[in-house]
């Protein structure tokens, strides 16, 4: 009977992981790296999640925020698709990564942290499905699995390739909770000029929370209707052909690549004299690189505040360059930024 407990418990929190990974890609993505915290983080999936309290996942919600920042995590790709990490799964890689770079040279630390290893790592033939298409029409999502395609006959995307949807497929349809966010987000950001990101997630959520089931009725109406629309214009839609799925995805390929170019987290950089010291005499450096490298010096130096492992304790060497004894780990970004001089 026991067993039978500790098994659903398990479930449970798996469910949970599941939801929280997928709503973070979301987040992540419109997130402002200069003012991202675990604590918004938290706050924001509380709020789209409506669970009333994370305290509990704050320690893998900063291990998957973690992933998501470094480029050069092997669970990088993993978790960009959605995908939960978990603290097994992690050391797994690193300790199969660790036995291919011992085979090759001698390490002098038998338990070294393993930053550098590839992000080639192979991803679960699994993956789960977008969190916008599991908040459409339910606002309490349920873990979805689909099998990754590898060739569905209709320009379905492989591992690792550009993943799109037919533009002519019908929205689909919102729940009453999306309506709401829908009706009362412009409303929220007019009445507090200025509010971070993650503060307009949680006043939508506290709002919700104690609107009262009268006060629902209007968005339960509201997502009725657009049900209705959905259902009415699934019955005239027509999917695209296999060749435009396919040519629709190679145009897609061709302008991701042209962002990820031009993109301004791995926009070059000139160092400052003290970011090039700090660095070992590097030159220039972006954003996405110069994150990944400070997380890797935070880690291999013990830097982590026991006390507290949101923030980070200086040495002498990153008090040279950051100024602070002590500061919020997703926060260093604001302390770095006056060392990366824009190039011409």
């Amino acid at each position: 009977m026991g067993n039978n407990n500790d098994n659903e418990k398990k479930e449970e929190q798996g469910t949970i992981e599941n939801q929280i990974a997928k709503v973070l890609v979301i987040i992540m993505r419109d997130a402002d790296l200069q003012t991202l915290t675990v604590s918004t983080i938290v706050t924001e999936l509380e709020a789209r999640l409506k669970k009333q309290s994370l305290k509990e996942k704050k320690k893998f919600i900063r291990s998957m925020i973690a992933v998501h920042l470094d480029e050069q995590h092997p669970m990088h790709a993993h978790v960009k698709e959605g995908k939960p990490v978990r603290e097994e799964e992690d050391e797994n890689v690193k300790k199969n990564k660790n036995k291919e770079s011992n085979d090759d040279e001698e390490e002098d630390d038998d338990d070294d942290d393993d930053d550098e290893v590839s992000s080639d790592e192979e991803e679960e033939e699994e993956e789960f499905v977008s969190a916008k298409r599991t908040t459409r029409g339910d606002t309490n999502p349920t873990k979805k699995r689909s099998r990754a395609s590898k060739d569905d006959g209709r320009g379905g995307a492989k591992k690792n390739d550009v993943k799109i949807k037919d533009p002519n497929k019908p929205k689909g349809a919102q729940g009453p909770y999306m309506c709401f966010v829908q009706h009362n987000r412009d409303k929220i950001m007019k009445e507090f000029p200025g509010i971070k990101f993650g503060e307009v997630g949680k006043k939508l959520g506290q709002r919700w929370q104690n609107l009262s089931e009268k006060g629902k009725v209007i968005y339960n109406e509201m997502a009725e209707k657009d049900k209705d629309r959905y259902n009415q214009e699934m019955k005239t839609y027509v999917p695209m052909s296999e060749a435009q799925m396919k040519k629709l995805r190679e145009e897609k390929e061709d302008e991701k690549a042209k962002k990820s170019e031009n993109s301004g987290f791995k926009k070059p950089y000139q160092c400052s004299e003290q970011l090039k010291t700090f660095l070992g005499g590097s030159e220039q450096i972006s954003r996405a690189q110069l994150t990944s490298e400070m997380w890797k010096y935070f880690k291999e130096n013990n830097l982590m505040d026991p006390e507290n492992k949101q923030f980070v304790l200086s040495d002498d060497k990153l008090f040279a360059l950051i100024g602070e004894k002590r500061f919020k780990a997703f926060g260093f970004a604001k302390h770095v930024s006056k060392h990366l001089i824009p190039m011409e």
